[in-house]
Formats: C-alpha cells, structure tokens, sequence
C-alpha cells in the first residue's frame, strides 16, 4: 500500500472516531482498515459494538462526503451498509429540496442546504451504482 493511501486510511479512521466522540456513539473502537473504500473518495468502517465483543453496531461513512453512521440492525454486510446510505441519502435530499429539516440527520445551516444537496446526491448516486454492481461484491 502506497505511502499516499496509508495516510489517507489513517486520516479517515481518525475523523471516525472523532465523529464518534461528538455524537456520543459508545463503541469498543474502529477498525484499523474501512470495510469498504473508493480511496481517496469514500470508506466505509465497521464499529465494534461495546457490549457484545467482537460485534459490529455501526457503520459509518466517510471521505468526500457528511461523515455519517447507520446501526448495524439490518445491515450485517458492508455492501448492505453502502445500499443503507445511498437510500438515506436520497431521502435527505428529497427534503434539503423542499427545504424540511430531517429529525436523525444533521446537515449544516439551511441557507447551505443547496450546494450540499447537490454534492450529496452525487455521492448517494455513486453508492447506488456501487451497491448495484454484484461484480464488485463477489470477494465477499
């Protein structure tokens, strides 16, 4: 693995677990590598649930994008979690567009809803495509 990537992973587990901290989300840690990754774009890291050893509770999401987590009910597989944020995603910007504030999800002020709409449904776009693609999940 390149130097370049190697920093990139280490950078993007950092703003995991800081974001993490923020919400407030308990956890036993990140893993050192994203289940999932478009690198230098988007990755996607499985969170070690604190009471059941060796579980993942939560996803999260991050890189080019709102640094994001879905909970893990539901969404054993990581190609799961990249189809769970695509369709959150979406969902959320069909409200930035009609200007509704979304209860569970966060997205900076109102006035810089439509800039970040947009770039959102970019990346929610791509992960659809991704989730989509059963030739790129065949390793799994």
């Amino acid at each position: 693995m390149s130097s370049d990537m190697t920093s990139w992973i280490e950078d993007e587990r950092n703003k995991v677990i800081r974001y993490l901290d923020e919400k407030g989300i308990r956890h036993r840690g990140v893993s050192s590598e994203p289940a999932w990754s478009v690198a230098p774009l988007l990755a996607i890291w499985p969170v070690l649930a604190s009471e059941n050893e060796g579980s993942v509770s939560w996803w999260v999401i991050s890189g080019d994008a709102p640094t994001d987590h879905i909970a893990s009910d539901g969404v054993s597989e990581v190609k799961e979690a990249v189809s769970a944020f695509s369709k959150r995603w979406m969902e959320l910007c069909g409200r930035i567009s009609r200007g509704e504030p979304h209860a569970d999800f966060q997205i900076d002020r109102p006035d810089e809803w439509p800039g970040l709409g947009e770039l959102l449904f970019r990346r929610a776009k791509l992960l659809a495509e991704f989730a989509g693609a059963d030739d790129l999940w065949k390793w799994q």
